[in-house]
């Protein structure tokens, strides 16, 4: 068992460009943990990204990007091409991948079931769900879950 200090060595030596040890054993990360603080994007203009931090905040809540874009002083389509410009994606892509992130990490940490997942991400119902999580990750739900069960 490797002692707190030697994985210190080991990794400063890494980090300086040292070879690893021969008996280093690397273990695979189960996730990465994304906390709101640290999922920061630099959007230079200020309604892109009032906007995405408005679906980060609001995406469990059974809304559209309508909705979000009501709040926003600017027409929406400026906002939606603003939006594309500055993110890389509609403002629908982002507000469908923030739930499917989520519904991916309740997949693989909880025993809900779908109807569940599907609320508890914003989705109107658990065909939405399926066919969101489908046509994001190529899999269903439930594929999903057993591919990656512990």
């Amino acid at each position: 068992m490797m002692t707190v200090y030697k994985a210190a060595e080991t990794l400063d030596g890494l980090m300086h460009g040292r070879s690893p040890p021969q008996d280093l054993t690397l273990i695979a990360p189960l996730g990465v943990t994304t906390r709101q603080s640290t999922d920061i994007m630099a959007i230079e203009h200020p309604w892109v990204a009032r906007t995405l931090k408005l679906i980060w905040q609001n995406y469990q809540q059974p809304i559209n990007v309508g909705a979000i874009a009501e709040d926003i002083p600017m027409s929406y389509r400026r906002l939606h091409d603003a939006f594309v410009k500055h993110v890389g994606r509609t403002m629908a892509d982002e507000l469908r991948r923030c739930r499917i992130e989520h519904a991916a990490k309740m997949l693989l940490e909880t025993n809900a079931k779908l109807h569940q997942i599907a609320d508890a991400c914003g989705f109107s119902d658990v065909n939405r769900l399926v066919k969101s999580f489908r046509k994001e990750r190529g899999t269903t739900p439930g594929r999903f879950r057993k591919g990656h069960a512990r």
